[in-house]
């Protein structure tokens, strides 16, 4: 078993009979800082300029295209203990969605606390979402306009309006 994990450790390609399927350039201890998968074309490269931190902790997490263009690209940052203070995802972020993540840690650096939306500037907060305000659409058969916002509170109420609480 263990000459089998050498193996694997020191692996600098993997081939399927003549044809390459995954690609590594590593650096130091058998590290990856490079993987190239050439079909479908796809790199995740930490040799790049700002992929990794001065302590060696990955801050841009990219796989990208042949072409250059990044299909999943995750950042995070870390506070100086160590501890991964947020996750932000760029692509889903260019593409309206809001999946970053902010951490929160207690005193003797356990995590008690993940929020997931959109990070603010400073990377240090969520703010709340908006929350549209829905109404019913006027009509000149419906005299009423009835705001939903007056569902909010309780008690709630039913379509006929009775008290259902």
């Amino acid at each position: 078993m263990r000459e089998f994990g050498e193996k694997i450790r020191t692996a600098r390609f993997i081939k399927n009979g003549s044809t390459l399927v995954v690609q590594y350039t590593n650096a130091g201890a058998a590290t990856p800082m490079k993987v190239t998968y050439p079909q479908p074309g796809l790199t995740l490269d930490y040799t790049a300029s700002g992929a990794l931190d001065r302590f060696g902790r990955i801050t841009d997490h990219a796989w990208k295209n042949a072409g250059g263009t990044a299909l999943v690209q995750i950042k995070h940052g870390y506070d100086r203990v160590g501890n991964r203070l947020y996750r932000e995802d760029v692509v889903a972020a260019n593409n309206s969605k809001n999946f970053d993540e902010l951490y929160s840690y207690d005193g003797v650096n356990q995590l008690v606390d993940m929020q997931r939306g959109k990070l603010n500037v400073a990377k240090d907060g969520i703010p709340p979402e908006k929350i549209p305000s829905w109404s019913y659409p006027k009509s000149e058969k419906n005299n009423k306009h009835r705001d939903l916002r007056q569902f909010t509170d309780a008690p709630f109420y039913n379509a006929i309006e009775k008290d259902v609480s």
